[in-house]
């Protein structure tokens, strides 16, 4: 008797499982003749399950569809830029798997040249449609696998992808988008009932995944037991109570004490600590804390290598606790001991956050002194970092606080600036997406070349506004107040204020005063 999809599902391990799961649902939509597009919905943290989908219909496998993916994570910056890198990487992939060609039997002869088509969505067509019959006869469907791992301008990635769908794709030539159901901002293509779009939300689960696996791994060691046990209680953190947390939490928590595995019982404790706090049961996360802090003493007493590195969470997590909870000097006094752990454990980057986390709560508390002594001290730790290396640490945003605590109506004009900035580089994209079509439509060869010339310049331009203004609003300020900032442009170069968005976000005021 044959197995039913169900049943064949379960004959495989958790992660085939999932796989053959969204084999159906891919099966399902390529079923329909109509729609051209298909949007998975899934949680973030299933993102990875897609590409491994993705990447096994490579192979001769029960949850293969016999169907071509290829798989592009390129930025969107522009249309252009975004149609001449998928054309690229195109010709790239074909040239990778030329020998696999000639190993089947099949001639690696594909001609294409990526500057040979428009660098529009249907110069993307063209070459797509131009590879699938190349070799149609040797596969199923053609699917376009697009997952940018960053997007300047969805607006403008929602339109080129209209413009995809507008160039008539065959119906053998598939698009496939993954989009996180935590933040969906694909489904709109579907808006209007567009019905060249399908929207999926595929019952996939990465953390799910995890605790099945090593359910259906079994083992009766204690590694295996815990492992079990600390799973269950890390899927229900995600999406659980915090009283569910707790209970799922004590069975693992027992079990960890009664095998002295104190570096366990922190993480656990933590795990726990979180739920609450999510809750904003601080009296009760506060308790889980400083146990938690207990345990992590025994670590570092038994010279576990990371027992210092848990002692530092406990101080993290309970002054995050403070914080929440309102007592923003209690907080600091958490952050001070972290920076003395973090310095223990040789550990500037996070030395740095502590002593900052310290002086922004001191801050708060208006204990000005206090607060620009310790932002001295996370900026002192940044001064001994390798130059490379300090803008990738919290330093930048320390050195804005130390400004800010000196005189915050200062930086909030400076923030208004950056407004400003982020303003003009908007226009600056939006210039770049109409230039790129006017030329495309004109079949300019140097388009993209042209476009991006005039899109550097025109941001150089107003970065170099940004310096100016920047600087006169620093004109006038106390003498400590320009000594913090010559130091920060000494440490991190003269471009920092106006590069770093972090450090010195822009102003939330759209009508920022000029």
């Amino acid at each position: 008797m044959a197995l039913n999809p169900v049943e064949r599902r379960m004959a495989l391990n958790p992660v085939e499982r999932r796989m053959a799961l969204l084999c159906e649902h891919w099966l399902a939509f390529r079923a329909d003749p109509v729609p051209r597009l298909l949007v998975w919905q899934v949680p973030e943290n299933a993102l990875r399950l897609v590409e491994c989908f993705v990447e096994v219909q490579k192979l001769d496998l029960p949850y293969a569809s016999g169907d071509v993916f290829l798989l592009f994570k390129l930025p969107y910056e522009h249309g252009l830029q975004f149609a001449r890198g998928l054309k690229d990487s195109l010709r790239g992939q074909f040239n990778a798997s030329q020998a696999d060609l000639q190993r089947q039997g099949l001639a690696a002869d594909w001609d294409f040249d990526p500057a040979g088509t428009p660098d529009t969505p249907a110069g993307v067509a063209q070459a797509l449609r131009a590879f699938g019959s190349r070799y149609h006869r040797h596969m199923g469907h053609l699917v376009l696998v697009l997952m940018p791992p960053a997007l300047s301008d969805l607006q403008a990635y929602l339109d080129w992808l209209r413009a995809l769908l507008d160039t008539g794709l065959p119906e053998r030539l598939r698009v496939l988008l993954v989009d996180p159901l935590e933040q969906p901002r694909l489904g709109s293509l579907a808006d209007g009932g567009d019905a060249r779009v399908a929207v999926q939300r595929p019952a996939i689960d990465g953390m799910a995944t995890a605790q099945d696996t090593f359910a259906q791994e079994g083992g009766t060691s204690p590694a295996a037991v815990f492992r079990n046990l600390m799973m269950g209680a890390v899927v229900l953190a995600e999406k659980g109570s915090a009283d569910q947390v707790k209970a799922r939490a004590a069975d693992a928590l027992a079990f960890a004490r009664q095998q002295q595995w104190h570096d366990q019982e922190v993480a656990l404790r933590i795990l726990v600590a979180g739920a609450l706090l999510k809750e904003s049961r601080h009296a009760e996360a506060l308790t889980v804390y400083t146990a938690a802090r207990a345990a992590a003493q025994h670590t570092v007493q038994a010279a576990h290598p990371a027992g210092l590195k848990l002692l530092l969470q406990t101080w993290f997590g309970e002054a995050g606790v403070r914080l929440a909870a309102g007592d923003a000097r209690a907080a600091a006094v958490c952050y001070d001991e972290a920076a003395v752990v973090a310095q223990r454990d040789a550990n500037p980057i996070l030395a740095i956050e502590a002593f900052r986390m310290a002086g922004w709560c001191l801050a708060r508390a208006g204990d000005r002194d206090a607060a620009l002594q310790r932002l001295a001290c996370a900026v002192d730790l940044g001064a001994s970092l390798k130059p490379e290396a300090r803008a990738m640490t919290t330093l930048p945003v320390a050195l804005v606080d130390a400004l800010r605590t000196l005189d915050a109506p200062r930086v909030a004009r400076m923030q208004q600036t950056k407004r400003r900035l982020q303003q003009a580089l908007d226009g600056v994209r939006q210039r770049a997406e109409q230039r790129g079509a006017q030329l495309a439509a004109a079949q300019v060869p140097s388009a993209l070349v042209i476009v991006d010339q005039e899109r550097q310049q025109q941001a150089e331009a107003a970065a170099t506004r940004a310096h100016a203004e920047l600087d006169a609003a620093a004109q006038g300020a106390e003498a400590d107040f320009i000594r913090t900032l010559a130091r920060g442009r000494a440490l991190l170069g003269a471009d920092w204020l106006v590069d770093n968005d972090i450090a010195l976000p822009p102003s939330p005021d759209e009508a920022a005063a000029p």
